[in-house]
């Protein structure tokens, strides 16, 4: 930019010269434009949320939906042990009647299904079992 100024402070007093000083600050106007709307967009950018990995870990009748014993997914930073939960009977409607029954855990320990994930934890749905 301060280029494009030096030009124009070099241009004679002609009528070309004017026209080329009208160029040049058509030009100038055009790139401060372009300078403060791309900062401004920056600035009203919302912000994306984090991606975290987790490895779900599936028992009983959850395997058998899922025809593994474990799977990985990628939640938004912020969801919960839940959410897990909620996916899986998203994907499996079927499985709905064991939602209350289920029981939840994060990294080896039981967990209410509010509690926040973090990358890279471990969880696992636990339906009832029987037997001896």
């Amino acid at each position: 930019m301060a280029r494009t100024i030096a030009a124009m402070a070099q241009v004679t007093d002609t009528e070309t010269g004017r026209r080329n000083c009208s160029v040049i600050l058509d030009r100038i106007a055009r790139l401060t434009q372009r300078s403060v709307g791309a900062a401004a967009s920056k600035e009203n950018r919302t912000p994306v949320p984090e991606s975290i990995s987790i490895t779900v870990k599936l028992f009983a009748i959850y395997q058998e939906a899922y025809g593994q014993p474990e799977v990985q997914w990628q939640f938004s930073e912020g969801a919960t042990v839940g959410s897990v939960r909620d996916r899986v009977l998203a994907e499996h409607p079927k499985l709905e009647a064991w939602r209350d029954r289920t029981r939840l855990g994060l990294n080896l320990q039981f967990v209410a299904d509010n509690t926040p994930l973090k990358d890279g934890d471990e969880v696992v749905l636990i339906p009832p079992v029987s037997g001896g």
